[in-house]
């Protein structure tokens, strides 16, 4: 049974937009301008719309800086070592349901269109019961699918939006019979132009990409492999590769937010999006040259640069559906405002939806998860937490036949915590780093030397966080897990596709 808790006895659709690999700082909403002939304008028009009629949290973070840990902790409301979900594992743990699970089981539609299909297989991040288009998971033959994986023309973010207009014209969803069908949806768009596989088509390659920066992208070669000959010290990346690389970046995002504005335009003129819950996020940032050693790509590295994610929400009317927690609200809660708080994480994603759709659900873990509704509302200004942590597994087992030529830089498991001035990275071979992130947002002045105490303090209450939450398995090993030769051989080439490993 679908829950009843709003005014015209419907209960809001659901939909997750999630920018793979999506830096907040590359959004007008969060303060970037492209400048060119003297002109200062926003990239990202459309989702800088959707920002200004809801809730924008300016300094959200991911608990794991790659795809499929920060995927199922969204999904889970769990830390990485809860659900299990890493390098050596690539699945969430058994018995532990996903948010697609919890609305299956209310009565909700349940649609993903993936452009990473990884999150298919074996990562089980969407249940069992929901519809998916994707290379694996592609359910009607008319719809344009994957062609080879990542087919420029067939899994771009004008295709996945496609993927879900047509999904909502074929299904029983509204707007197709929507006087009399009262079936809510949850859906999930994972928009992957932002990921280093893509390049820009026209118009927006030569809008953004000035022509000695299409010189040395064509001298590259596919950036997609670029981190590969960085991480085998092949190459040394220059100031001129990342500034080309920026430029790529820009008018991929510019594209993005272009097809985004064809979902929410269709949405509204249909009179869906005020019943949506629409959220906007990333499951993590990217290096554009912000360090070296990384300096490009989002492996290998647990900076700032991947771990600050752009979380929006837009709410419809709410009145009524959590009671005594919406006593009376605005058409459109939270609209226009702009939440500074520090320590938000996106573990919040999954408790603050239940809460706004008046769902009671215990997860079989304790979860970290902590509901944002209050901070949607405008009635908490006080962080949710006092410590944010992140963790990343090296893939050791994808670089060992290499691992000679690898710096071993790339090879460690990093581990981080902050608060809301001070954050600490340190990993198992022994390295440490502090950083004043109010003063050195960008993560470039070690001063772990001035403030040995904060270090070691910190590590402790790490340590003391994990094991209230789980603990770590050692090596993220768990004994639920195995694959046939032909499943691992899949696995693996997925992965050097999406260019995670050689």
């Amino acid at each position: 049974m679908t829950q009843k808790m709003c005014g015209n006895n419907k209960s809001p659709n659901i939909m997750i937009v999630v920018l793979d690999a999506g830096r907040p700082d590359y959004l007008g909403c969060y303060g970037h301008r492209w400048n060119q002939n003297g002109i200062s304008r926003s990239i990202t028009p459309n989702i800088d719309r959707i920002a200004s009629e809801g809730t924008l949290f300016e300094k959200a973070t991911t608990v794991a800086p790659w795809t499929v840990p920060s995927h199922a902790s969204m999904f889970t409301g769990l830390y990485p070592n809860q659900h299990q979900a890493n390098w050596n594992t690539l699945k969430i743990k058994t018995g532990i349901p996903t948010i697609f699970d919890i609305f299956k089981e209310r009565g909700y539609h349940s649609v993903a269109c993936v452009a990473n299909d990884t999150l298919i297989f074996p990562c089980r991040m969407f249940g069992e019961q929901t519809e998916i288009f994707g290379l694996q998971g592609r359910k009607d033959p008319n719809l344009s699918g994957f062609v080879d994986g990542f087919s420029a023309k067939d899994s771009n973010s004008e295709c996945v939006i496609n993927w879900f207009l047509n999904w909502l014209d074929k299904s029983t969803c509204p707007p197709k019979r929507r006087e009399d069908q009262k079936t809510p949806f949850i859906a999930y768009l994972n928009i992957y132009d932002s990921h280093t596989k893509y390049d820009a088509p026209e118009p927006f390659r030569s809008q953004f990409i000035s022509p000695e920066e299409d010189r040395i992208l064509k001298e590259i070669g596919t950036p997609f492999y670029l981190h590969f000959r960085e991480m085998n010290r092949e190459i040394m990346i220059t100031p001129e590769h990342i500034s080309a690389l920026k430029s790529l970046y820009t008018a991929k995002m510019a594209m993005i937010d272009y097809h985004l504005g064809r979902l929410f335009e269709r949405l509204a003129k249909d009179k869906i999006l005020d019943e949506t819950i629409l959220i906007i996020t990333s499951d993590h940032g990217d290096q554009l040259g912000d360090h070296t050693y990384p300096s490009f790509h989002h492996q290998f590295s647990i900076y700032n640069a991947l771990t600050w994610i752009p979380l929006i929400w837009r709410a419809p009317i709410l009145s009524g559906r959590a009671p005594g927690l919406i006593p009376a609200c605005p058409e459109k809660i939270g609209a226009g405002q702009r939440i500074g708080v520090p320590l938000i994480q996106n573990i919040d994603i999954l408790p603050t939806i239940l809460e706004l759709c008046g769902i009671k659900w215990q997860s079989p873990l304790k979860s970290p998860g902590i509901s944002l509704s209050r901070y949607i509302l405008n009635q908490n200004k006080t962080p949710p937490r006092p410590y944010a942590i992140a963790m990343y597994e090296a893939p050791r087992k994808f670089v060992n036949w290499n691992k000679q030529n690898v710096n071993p830089l790339y090879i460690r498991n990093l581990l981080a915590i902050q608060d809301a001035r001070h954050k600490v990275i340190f990993s198992e071979d022994g390295t440490e780093e502090l950083y004043d992130i109010n003063k050195d947002p960008t993560e470039q002045n070690n001063i772990k030397n001035q403030l040995p105490q904060t270090v070691k303090e910190f590590k402790r209450i790490f340590y003391e966080i994990l094991d209230e939450y789980g603990g770590i398995p050692e090596d993220y090993q768990v004994s639920d897990v195995s694959y046939t030769p032909e499943e691992e051989a899949q696995i693996k080439k997925r992965f050097q596709e999406l260019g995670y490993i050689e």
